[in-house]
């Protein structure tokens, strides 16, 4: 597990894009972004 979703708990993150690696594209971290009203962009590797 990374810190991003104990970080994204402290960050107002509405309207905004949050692009995270490909370590960090989880199913939890997506959700989590998403509730609090941002959008994603996840880089994932082959």
């Amino acid at each position: 597990m990374t810190a991003i979703p104990e970080l994204l708990d402290s960050l107002d993150i509405k309207d905004t894009i949050v692009s995270v690696d490909a370590l960090n594209c989880q199913t939890e971290i997506a959700d989590k972004i998403v509730s609090k009203g941002g959008d994603y962009l996840f880089c994932v590797k082959k």
